[in-house]
């Protein structure tokens, strides 16, 4: 499913969300992502979602910038390989390809 077609199936939900959009290799030096909320991962040239997750504990930029510097997040890392994206070794550079789309949202 790419993004666009998310946002209509879930344009209850989405619809009126102000996204800010970064990706890996740029997070760290975006003020933006200081906040709590949801992210979606984008693949940048098919626009396909890959992973959908949330940051409540930490802003949502800790939580990207753990993954791209320190490799770590078990659950993407898992999820990615289980759905063909990229094996454990593949990981950091995958991170790569992807875009972030995400919105504040605290619960």
């Amino acid at each position: 499913m790419t993004f666009e077609e998310l946002k209509q199936e879930k344009s209850d939900v989405l619809g009126d969300k102000n996204f800010v959009i970064s990706d890996f290799d740029n997070i760290s030096k975006s003020d933006d992502f200081n906040m709590p909320g949801v992210y979606i991962l984008v693949e940048k040239e098919s626009k396909e979602v890959v992973y959908i997750g949330s940051a409540y504990a930490r802003n949502l930029k800790e939580r990207l910038v753990q993954y791209r510097y320190n490799g770590s997040g078990n659950t993407l890392k898992k999820d990615l390989e289980y759905i063909g994206k990229a094996s454990q070794d593949e990981f950091k550079n995958y991170l790569s390809t992807l875009e972030i789309y995400a919105f504040e949202e605290r619960s």
